[in-house]
């Protein structure tokens, strides 16, 4: 669908986990039928539970295109269980283990490469930037309009996106007692007038909460049903003929790397080279870059996903390794396109 001209939607929607997941098929459901697309918002350790059902409802969502699982943390909360403050004050290296093992849990359980972060709560602070900018993977930041915004946007690296404000909400707390929920379409519209010609817009959603507040009254006493209202919201956009785009769609769309629709070829001359004390590394050589140029690899083993790479070697300690375990690399395109998995080296 081409954009130009039009206006881009990000749906930002915020901390997605087991507890609430059932809260949140009803938010994947009506996308569906509305056949638009959402940025979901996930607690990466989630990914690690395992709980069959909502296991089994991540993977639908994965296949489904409609979705991008983006890192909004991987517990959410600081060293000692404190809520909200994963990315707030903490040492660099419990930040960057967090960023690390979120981006292991995306990749291995829903072969995702982590492109997008957001902080939760109390969370962003210099450290944050510094572990963001280290990340070879990650390209868009989309955050709030806080003072930090301008250090965050010093620092940015020029490969790299700021999804900054959120000037119109789709929720509408008291601005006296923050709570998520409330979501008023005719709220909504109000706050809208004015950012009709917004080349895009970023709409913050909570939809854990989303059924809790419709039974109760939000700051202009209505009473609503917060799932009805956010369909009627989607469609006063629809109506305006805008683009729904998820954070790295939005990302390659305005860098121009979206026009390429073909996928690299797959590596070749895959080398698998293994040592006594469980050390494998794999290097191969790259296929030919397409248009848009090639972002990184992907390495399976016995065909499930469990390494990165931004060059053409890789290497881990796998003291389970045995002689018959098989590994094949798949080349990614900056446009996030895959290639055919190598073929299998042992």
């Amino acid at each position: 669908m081409a954009a130009a001209n039009r206006q881009i939607v990000v749906l930002k929607m915020d901390d997605l986990a087991t507890p609430w997941w059932r809260e949140w098929k009803i938010l994947t459901d009506l996308v569906r039928a509305e056949d638009v697309k959402a940025g979901l918002g996930i607690w990466c350790a989630s990914l690690l539970e395992g709980n069959a059902d909502y296991d089994a409802w991540i993977a639908d969502i994965v296949a489904d295109g409609r979705f991008e699982l983006w890192f909004h943390g991987f517990t959410g909360s600081g060293p000692n269980g404190e809520p909200g403050m994963e990315h707030q004050g903490t040492p660099y290296a419990y930040q960057k283990a967090s960023f690390d093992q979120a981006r292991q849990a995306l990749l291995t359980r829903c072969d995702t490469v982590m492109r997008t972060y957001s902080e939760h709560w109390h969370g962003g602070d210099a450290t944050t930037v510094r572990v963001f900018n280290e990340d070879p993977y990650l390209r868009v930041w989309m955050c709030w309009g806080w003072s930090h915004v301008e250090e965050r946007v010093r620092d940015l690296p020029a490969d790299r996106r700021l999804l900054d404000t959120i000037p119109v909400a789709i929720e509408c707390p008291d601005p006296a007692n923050w709570t998520p929920g409330y979501v008023n379409c005719s709220e909504f519209e109000k706050e809208y007038r004015g950012h009709e010609a917004d080349p895009s817009l970023v709409l913050q959603g909570h939809p854990w909460s989303w059924t809790g507040t419709s039974a109760k009254p939000d700051r202009t006493g209505a009473v609503l049903d917060r799932w009805a209202e956010f369909r009627k919201i989607i469609r006063f956009l629809k109506a305006r003929d805008a683009v729904f785009m998820n954070p790295y769609e939005y990302y390659r769309h305005v860098r121009g790397l979206a026009a390429d629709t073909s996928p690299p070829a797959p590596p070749t001359r895959v080398v698998v080279t293994r040592s006594g004390t469980g050390l494998v590394a794999l290097d191969w050589q790259a296929p030919a870059a397409p248009a848009s140029g090639l972002d990184c690899y992907k390495v399976y083993r016995n065909g499930r996903p469990i390494g990165l790479s931004t060059t053409t070697s890789w290497s881990a300690s796998l003291p389970d390794f045995t002689p018959r375990d098989s590994f094949q690399v798949v080349a990614v395109s900056r446009a996030e396109l895959n290639s055919p998995r190598s073929t299998p080296a042992t």
